[in-house]
């Protein structure tokens, strides 16, 4: 039974421009709405304000323009903090199974697209079993035994067949009304000479859907004028209830929406054959006559099938989506293999025959089928919809038909082609189709695996084209398919859609392969791999704890992205961080060709052990760029600046413009100052060519590129690995640039220091060595010969020191120096004295301040280095602590010994003096937040007055989620001596809601802050944690938390010390007057606390604190301390949620105000947070 169920909708209407076939050509975009300001120029591109609320905004908003420079995208999305959930990766399963639990979780619209309760059987299991044996009916005979059908809908029953006989061939064309729909239980069987127009509001295939393959030698269009059309009618939603023969009557409870327009299969079965499977949909131009008439194609078996009228696409050549041709054939000749056109084309088009290889070639495709599906109203965004629906286990196959003019713009779900939920269907084919004039999105993969979907051309659609939707689809098979003009769609089914940044091939589930496609045009992004951080409830077994960005790849070989307006290739924004289980796996892309790109040819961002095997990158803003990616390699890859193809593009004036980045450079392969680990980039056998050419537009070209944006550390790490590498027409001024990185303001997050590349091979002067920065002097300072030898570099800021050796270190330090100007000095065996500094500058995060880090490249001839620091004044000082000192690898070309066999000697004060002063900003009389630390969310704020009448404190922003915490680290060295002693932890605090309303909170209850206090290895591994409790405050005053704590007996191996408030979401944070003192033991402090130190019972201090006065520790270097600082244990990471603390709060005091006692975590509540690695927990002491 089908029910049709009216929805008022408002239909936005676009005129499309539709080639005139008659005049042979035609070239260009297909033009706006009549009236219609252009995409670009709209109120959504123009209020910066509204486009960043398509997406939740993370990360500094000077990053919104980081996907395209353009506003609208943030850098990272919401689910980034939530990405590192423990994945269930080993995916690797011969069977996709699915559990039908239902989920809560509907779409807009009250579709119920996400439901798993109905699972829809194949119908070849129950009342067609037999239904290949069966006699068909003839059409007319068996629709005059049914009811009217203008008044009814026309019903094949369950067993029974029909043949759509109603022409012969040479009759004309027949038109089949069925105002009411068509609903196949059992079988309609269309023969391949058909010629027939069923104009229709629905299909709907709960049997079996069968056109017959054509002859062979078929052309399209026929010879014969056969065709078979598919008119979609009408704007109500379709309901059905299936037929109760099926087996699935009980699946739809509830009549079941698929939309309007709709070709709906539900346990149904399609077996459509409208194509000689030899004729391809596509090729390559080999050849193009001089008078721009005559074409031949790589595959030659095009001039066999592709007939006479028959409309033919041309790809761009340019770098741009809109420069797409299109033209009609005259006439074949097979024996040739020749296409002669109607008319020549507006301009030439790049042939393999031009020298250039099948490369560089445009693509030709076919844009006529014999079988076509299409809405009554072509000039709607509401056009019609197939949908293959909840139908598991039945192999479908779809091929040679047209889908013009289909998708539902705006409407969830209602895309051209579009397999919803149906789980493992393995052995479909989805194949040789033409999806043209798309309102909304291509080939949509939802909920269902393993469908082949292969050869298939798609052009002037809107939205994402080919895709997988959620994440949730495994091991789909996108193979040798075509996108052309992918467009940005004028209305997004919901906000938080990327289709305004379209990709022509969307993959969210990194399991799918790819193999063979091309994207030939976008006016975004031609492959996006946006792997989601987590899954909405799908309800399907297969995906319980998977994170699509951590599953391994499936595969990704001889793609191909050109004349995108964006990225050619993109894994952005959260990017990929490929693994099986626990373990790192690389994730390799094959033979990856990208040119004629706007953006860049690769962007790879946020990613992991990425490696490029093979490929052509090409004539792109930047060929690809590195963003934030360690353990990067790419091996046996070309790469060139300005192509000689472009260069007779530009001469000819058959291109538009040339694209040029920054401050209009062209760039080959960017890499990172700072990379985890010691691993930013390798490059094995790279060939880097015409990057002395420029362009006639960009002002300088380079090969290789450093970052300058979103410098964390200020310092470089990035150990950029090069075996292989060779420049043609690469002169050593455009090798490779770090001027920009070097020299960006800090109000830009700049300047990096420490740069230090080893050249083992030679590749930049001939001759192995470093490249080391020009102003930076301790980078040749500590060399053998004091850096004589080193000469400057013929352009990129860089100086060559042959056969130098230099490892990379970086040093740790507390990070409330990061505005105090401190400075290292660091001193050789030889007395050879100079200075690094912590560089100054406005963290990309500068709320999340929690390390401060310096950048050293010593050589290992001195056998000891004694490191100190000095102030801005060059007094002595000391930064808090020194937290660590981590070694880059060993320099390739070097003998032993290497720095990191050298001695660190730190000159620091003596422990009294720097374990005295553990919280140098604990009051925040300084006014600012200095040395406390929030997770990317919320904002750290000062606020006035403080607690008791003091002048700061300080307060939260919105917080919106438990994990929005507020830390503070100490000094671990202090701690090593203080195993089983007692320290004093005391403060006040008090709580708000978002909105800045004082409330009450009981300990334990919703709204009441928690507090952690840590100890940890250098590695995170957790030691104890000593205190974790809930604090009840009372609305309007500051509560006053104190308790003494009695540390582990062992803490040589601490490496991370810290404190943490979290929870509580939906509640401000409001701090001061926090403090910890070493009390207890017999390394405690034997003198008395100074007046300024001592605490009355009330928490109070009596009088002016010394961190008050100048917020720098108590104190200088009176004594000399020479220490041996060694490597700290490595232990083992915590990728667990921490267990209940190992030592617990000796004492605890609530006075001046409210009193509450210490109180554990209510029941079921874990009594320590989860590791930063573990979910984007954060870490008090990571």
């Amino acid at each position: 039974m089908i029910k049709r169920v009216v929805q008022r909708t408002i239909v936005l209407i676009f005129f499309l421009h539709v080639p005139n076939v008659a005049s042979g050509s035609s070239y260009g975009e297909a033009p706006q709405a009549a009236g219609a300001a252009p995409i670009y120029d709209s109120p959504f591109y123009d209020d910066d304000e509204r486009a960043r609320s398509i997406f939740p905004e993370l990360g500094h908003p000077k990053y919104r323009k980081i996907f395209l420079e353009e506003p609208g995208y943030e850098e990272l999305l919401d689910e980034f903090d939530r990405s590192d959930d423990e994945p269930n990766n080993n995916y690797e399963r011969s069977d996709v199974t699915s559990d039908p639990a239902t989920s809560d979780e509907s779409a807009e619209g009250g579709y119920d697209l996400r439901r798993m309760d109905k699972v829809f059987m194949s119908t070849l299991k129950t009342c067609n079993a037999n239904i290949t044996s069966a006699a068909c009916a003839s059409w007319s005979d068996f629709v005059a035994s049914q009811e009217d059908a203008s008044t009814a809908e026309i019903k094949i029953p369950c067993g029974t067949c029909v043949t759509l006989d109603v022409t012969a061939p040479g009759n004309p064309l027949t038109t089949i009304r069925l105002p009411h729909g068509l609903n196949i239980v059992g079988k309609l069987h269309i023969p391949e000479h058909a010629k027939v127009e069923i104009i229709t509001p629905f299909v709907l295939v709960q049997g079996i859907l069968r056109v017959d393959p054509p002859a062979t030698g078929t052309t399209i269009p026929r010879g014969d004028a056969a065709k078979v059309t598919i008119t979609l009618t009408g704007e109500t939603d379709i309901s059905f209830k299936p037929d109760e023969e099926t087996g699935n009557g009980m699946q739809c409870m509830t009549p079941c929406n698929v939309g309007s327009k709709v070709v709906a299969v539900a346990g149904g079965t399609l077996d459509v054959n409208a194509i000689d499977e030899r004729c391809p949909t596509w090729t390559k131009l080999s050849t193009l006559s001089a008078d721009k008439r005559v074409v031949t194609l790589t595959d030659g078996a095009a001039s066999r099938c592709w007939g006479a009228g028959a409309e033919i696409l041309f790809t761009p050549e340019d770098s741009a989506a809109v420069f797409w041709e299109t033209a009609v054939v005259a006439s074949t000749d097979p024996s040739l293999g020749t296409i002669t056109l109607v008319e020549p084309l507006v301009k030439r088009k790049t042939s393999v025959a031009d020298g250039y290889g099948a490369i560089l070639a445009v693509e030709v495709a076919l844009l006529e089928r014999n079988v076509v599906i299409r809405p009554d109203d072509t000039l709607s965004l509401i056009g019609g919809h197939v949908i293959i629906y909840h139908s598991p286990s039945i192999p479908q196959k779809l091929e040679g038909v047209e889908l013009y003019k289909m998708g539902q713009q705006g409407n969830i779900g209602r895309y051209p082609l579009h397999y919803h939920m149906s789980e493992d269907c393995e052995g479909s084919l989805i194949s040789k189709n033409l999806v043209r004039a798309s309102n909304q999105r291509c080939i949509v993969m939802h909920g269902t695996h393993k469908v082949t979907i292969s050869d298939n051309v798609a052009f002037d659609t809107f939205g994402h084209c080919y895709m997988t939707e959620d994440g949730a689809e495994w091991s789909n098979v996108f193979r040798n398919n075509l996108g052309a003009y992918t467009r940005r769609p004028a209305k997004l089914i919901r906000s938080t859609e990327s289709d305004n940044f379209p990709a022509t091939f969307w993959i969210t589930q990194p399991s799918t392969h790819l193999i063979g496609n091309v994207a030939a045009g976008s006016e975004s992004s031609g492959f996006w791999l946006e792997a989601k951080g987590r899954l909405p409830g799908m309800g399907l077994a297969i995906n319980v704890g998977v994170t699509p960005r951590f599953v391994a790849l499936g595969s990704f070989v001889n793609n191909t992205s050109h004349s995108n307006n964006g990225n050619g290739i993109a894994l952005y924004p959260i990017g990929y961080v490929p693994r099986v289980g626990r373990k790192s796996k690389q994730a390799v892309l094959k033979n990856v060709v990208t040119f004629k790109n706007t953006g860049n040819g690769v962007f790879l961002h946020s990613s992991e052990n990425i490696k490029i095997e093979g490929g052509y990158f090409g004539d792109n803003k930047i060929s690809m760029r590195n963003f934030r990616v360690p353990k990067v390699v790419v091996e046996d890859v070309t790469v060139v600046g300005t192509s000689d193809n472009m260069r007779q593009l530009m001469a000819e004036g058959r291109i538009r413009d040339i694209w040029c980045w920054g401050n209009g450079e062209r760039v080959g392969i960017t890499f990172n100052p700072n990379a985890p680990g010691d691993q930013q980039i390798v490059l094995n056998r790279v060939s880097f060519h015409n990057f002395d050419d420029a362009g006639p537009k960009c002002s300088d070209a380079h090969a290789l590129f450093m970052e300058s944006e979103q410098v964390r550390e200020g310092i470089y790490n990035g150990q950029v690995k090069f075996s292989g590498v060779t420049f043609t027409n690469t002169s050593e001024e455009h090798r490779v640039d770090v001027c920009r990185s070097m020299n960006t303001p800090p109000k830009d997050e700049g300047p990096v220091t420490n740069i230090a590349i080893e050249d083992h091979e030679g590749a930049f002067t001939g001759v192995p060595g470093f490249l080391v920065q020009e102003n930076d002097s301790a980078l040749r300072t500590f060399l053998p010969d004091g850096g004589d030898s080193c000469r400057l570099m013929a352009g990129g800021c860089l100086y060559f020191c042959p056969d130098a050796c230099l490892q990379l270190a970086t040093v740790v330090i507390n990070p409330n120096v990061k505005y105090a100007k401190y400075r290292m000095s660091i001193t050789d065996d030889s007395g050879n004295v100079d200075y690094k500094i912590r560089q100054v500058h406005k963290e990309w995060n500068d709320n999340f301040n929690e390390n401060a880090f310096i950048g050293v490249a010593l050589p290992g001839h001195s056998s000891t280095y004694r490191m100190s620091f000095v102030d801005e004044h060059d007094n002595p000082a000391w930064p808090g602590f020194v937290k660590s000192i981590s070694y880059g690898r060993r320099p390739m070309n070097c003998a032993t010994p290497h720095f990191q066999d050298s001695a660190i000697i730190w000159d620091y004060p003596a422990p009294g003096v720097r374990c005295n002063s553990l919280m140098n900003n604990g009051d925040f009389e300084l006014g600012s937040i200095l040395g406390w630390q929030g997770s990317k969310t919320p904002k750290l704020e000062m606020m006035q007055p403080g607690a008791d009448g003091s002048q700061w404190a300080l307060q939260t922003g919105d917080r919106n989620s438990k994990w929005a915490t507020v830390r503070y680290f100490f000094d671990p060295s202090c701690f090593r001596s203080w195993g089983g002693e007692v320290v004093r932890l005391s403060g006040k605090i008090r709580t708000r809601t978002n909105k800045g309303d004082d409330v009450t909170c009981v300990s334990g209850s919703q709204c009441a802050p928690k507090l952690n206090f840590e100890l940890k290895t250098q590695s995170a591994s957790l030691i104890a944690s000593v205190v974790a409790t809930s604090i009840g405050t009372v609305a309007g005053e500051w509560t006053h938390f104190e308790t003494e704590v009695t540390l582990p007996a062992n803490l040589q191996e601490v490496g991370q010390v810290g404190i943490m408030f979290w929870d509580a979401s939906k509640y401000r944070f409001l701090l001061d007057d926090w403090n910890i003192v070493h009390i207890k033991g017999e390394n405690a402090p034997s003198e008395q606390p100074t007046e300024e130190s001592r605490v009355q019972p009330s928490g109070k201090p009596t009088g002016e604190s010394t961190n008050r006065s100048s917020g720098k520790p108590s104190g200088g270097p009176t004594g000399e301390s020479t220490v041996q600082i060694s490597e700290q244990p490595s232990g083992k990471s915590s990728e667990e949620p921490t267990a209940s603390p190992t030592a617990s709060p000796t004492a605890a005091k609530m006075s001046s105000s409210p009193t509450f006692s210490l109180s554990s975590f209510p029941s079921g509540t874990p009594t320590a947070f989860p590791s930063a690695k573990q979910s984007g927990a954060p870490s008090s002491a990571t």
